[in-house]
């Protein structure tokens, strides 16, 4: 199943409720709810969020109420993902992603105030990803929520040290108000890379943290 096809079939994700907890693709009016509140997180913390939206967001609820979000944004949907527009990436790099553009993905608009529903929604992307072909998940974080993802939630990125392009940041149209907060500081976020196919024990853990595998076959 593609990207495009699963997209197409939200129904395909189907919510699991362990520990009281439900995870689904989110649409309509989930899907600006859901966005809300990893904006109004943003916001407080940095003093901006985004205006543009991803491809798919994961959500995570207990008892209604939206614990946590994750966000996809699919390589082969998009001219050049967020990672080549606030690093600057050596020839090499952007090589590599224009190579692999069809295969790669970028994960974002990641809040949350409960660890589990964090490993929940986690637990989500990857499974999207190893199902919809996406073999390559950019992302990035400042190097404590780095060391708390590999720690607390088990999630180990790659961190790679690349420079932030401060031009783009500090002209940015993407977020309400250019995000200098969140880059433009002294613990600058790394840029970070998982292999999602060397990330199937890890997502086995993490099933077995928030309760049971999740079906995104239909």
């Amino acid at each position: 199943m593609t990207a495009a096809e699963l997209t197409a079939r939200p129904e395909a994700v189907r919510p699991q409720a362990d520990h009281g907890i439900e995870v689904a693709v989110a649409t309509g009016a989930a899907f600006a709810e859901g966005l809300r509140f990893c904006a109004e997180k943003y916001q407080a913390e940095y003093g901006a969020s985004w205006i543009s939206e991803p491809d798919v967001l994961f959500v995570a609820r207990r008892e209604g109420k939206i614990i946590a979000t994750a966000g996809l944004e699919i390589g082969a949907r998009r001219p050049r993902i967020d990672t080549e527009r606030y690093f600057r990436l050596t020839p090499g790099m952007r090589g590599f992603i224009d190579r692999n553009r069809g295969r790669c993905g970028e994960f974002g608009r990641f809040s949350s105030n409960d660890r589990l529903g964090a490993q929940a929604v986690l637990h989500a992307l990857i499974s999207y990803c190893s199902q919809a072909g996406i073999e390559y998940l950019f992302a990035w974080a400042n190097p404590q929520v780095h060391a708390h993802g590999a720690k607390r939630l088990g999630v180990p990125f790659w961190a790679v040290d690349v420079p932030i392009d401060e031009q783009e940041v500090r002209g940015d149209v993407h977020w309400t108000s250019p995000p200098l907060r969140f880059f433009l500081r002294e613990d600058h976020p790394r840029l970070m890379l998982a292999i999602i196919p060397f990330f199937d024990l890890v997502n086995e853990r993490l099933a077995a943290a928030y309760g049971r595998p999740l079906d995104l076959t239909g």
